[in-house]
């Protein structure tokens, strides 16, 4: 789905697919992006700060959804590598990450505004309900 031979007239139509990010997911998890600002040695990232900048904001030109959801995402990412970076024991979650193709999610929702959604376990995953 991600592709630079994507016509300007295909792309106003995915646009408006609904399942457009779950595609573009896929895609990016089937070539290891969501590993990518792990450090080399943990994983098969190794990819460092200003790389993962330039990635999100040359995805975000084409598809801006999907480049803001993983832009969350490498936001969680770069906040356990500082921690690792400062020897708190995140390593194992890293490796965890890189391996298992693990996407991180986080609501932002604690920062100054009261959340009002609920997760509920669906199979062996969660599926956010907003209310």
């Amino acid at each position: 789905m991600i592709s630079a031979a994507v016509s300007y007239r295909d792309l106003c139509k995915i646009r408006t697919t609904f399942d457009l990010v779950a595609e573009n997911y896929a895609e990016l998890k089937s070539h290891g992006v969501f590993a990518a600002g792990i450090p080399e040695g943990l994983g098969d990232g190794g990819a460092t700060y200003p790389e993962i900048c330039e990635m999100l904001r040359i995805l975000a030109r084409h598809f801006s959804s999907t480049a803001l959801a993983l832009a969350m995402h490498t936001h969680l990412v770069a906040g356990m590598v500082w921690r690792w970076r400062q020897g708190q024991p995140v390593e194992s979650f890293l490796r965890r990450i890189a391996n298992e193709r693990l996407v991180l999610i986080s609501t932002g929702a604690s920062d100054w505004l009261k959340g009002t959604g609920r997760a509920e376990r669906v199979d062996d995953r969660r599926r956010q309900i907003a209310s």
